[in-house]
């Protein structure tokens, strides 16, 4: 499988003497390459040597940026070798071997009585347009849903996942602080940024104004050890709220479940994590684009709400609408029972000191 406009892909050929028929070796190869039969147009990629008249062009992104690739490799002495490639779209889940995307999406098709797909985002019919636009969504309304099992994670969640850097460590006014990635918002305003895990780290800065995700102005009432605290080294306060911490979401949240502490009081606010906890753990549901590693239950569940949001736009029946709604739903509880039967919670374990003090 290729994917389209994204490098670090690999097209290997080889090249005959044409006048021998021998493997030619040592040739300087000349690459060219038409994008959805657009002008030649020369390749930017690297083509290399392997041995015994082997050569491998490795792709630049913008070599692979259409629909269907034509590449031809000419050398001094070779017959020319053209090879054809269709790729699919970057972004999307890859297709693996067996339940892929496009396998699940064809499920779904079969079960609303439309024809297959052949590739997710190119083929241009109306279900492959229409199943492009709802997949990743309809994949993950369901695995929202429910705490599944196979998608459940934990992870002592980033107060920050990057750098600061301060334009003063010291007290004062009119201070820059600038991060290494997107992490503020207007609505920082008012809060703070704290100097933490540092030993003997006691900054705190006020936000008095937002210039961009990663640069805001703060007002220093207690100086920084340092101008550069590293990741996690940091945290973003909000105003007036009884969470003390503020963590960053892990990169395959898709929804939070649980703390570590019971006692802790938490919630989520736009991409951040509140908490009364310091140095939290998480429990929460993960993204999971990999078909081959969904259960199968769950896979069914995911074929049925696919196959329920096809139906009406595809063929117009309102009874099917509504036998694949039935059905989504049966598929739903079934992968939800079996789910529910494969965990067995912890129970508090009750001490004798315990039913004494009943007593």
């Amino acid at each position: 499988m290729y994917l389209r406009n994204t490098g670090g892909q690999f097209v290997s050929f080889a090249l005959i003497n044409v006048a021998t028929g021998a493997a030619l070796t040592g040739a300087a190869v000349t690459g060219r390459v038409t994008l959805d039969g657009a002008a030649q147009v020369a390749v930017t990629g690297t083509i290399t040597e392997k041995g015994n008249g082997q050569y491998t062009l490795a792709m630049s992104a913008a070599d692979s940026n259409g629909n269907a690739l034509g590449f031809l490799f000419t050398a001094p002495s070779a017959i020319p070798v053209e090879v054809n490639i269709v790729t699919d779209p970057a972004g999307l889940p890859a297709p693996a071997p067996g339940v892929g995307a496009v396998d699940i999406v064809n499920k779904a098709l079969r079960r609303i009585g439309v024809a297959p797909i052949t590739t997710l985002g190119t083929d241009g019919t109306p279900q492959d347009n229409l199943m492009a636009a709802i997949y990743v969504d309809a994949v993950q309304e369901v695995m929202r849903a429910h705490p599944w099992n196979v998608l459940r994670a934990r992870t002592q969640v980033q107060y920050t996942t990057t750098p600061l850097t301060l334009s003063s460590a010291a007290v004062g006014a009119g201070i820059t602080a600038t991060a290494g990635a997107s992490v503020f918002s207007p609505q920082d305003v008012g809060g703070t940024l704290r100097e933490t895990t540092v030993a003997g780290a006691t900054g705190v800065s006020t936000i008095t104004g937002y210039t961009s995700p990663t640069v805001v102005t703060v007002t220093t009432t207690v100086a920084w050890t340092t101008a550069t605290p590293g990741a996690n080294a940091w945290l973003i306060a909000p105003i007036d709220t009884d969470f003390q911490y503020v963590y960053m979401l892990p990169s395959d949240y898709l929804c939070a479940r649980s703390v570590d502490d019971a006692a802790a009081s938490w919630q989520i606010e736009g991409k951040r994590l509140l908490a009364t906890e310091a140095n939290a753990i998480l429990h929460y549901t993960r993204y999971e684009s990999d078909a081959t590693r969904w259960e199968i239950l769950l896979q069914e569940a995911i074929v049925a709400k696919l196959a329920m949001e096809a139906s009406w736009p595809l063929t117009k029946d309102m009874k099917l609408m509504g036998g694949m709604a039935e059905l989504y739903g049966v598929k739903l509880k079934e992968a939800q029972g079996t789910n529910k039967s494969e965990r067995q919670p912890l129970k508090p374990r009750i001490s004798p000191t315990t039913l004494i003090d009943v007593r």
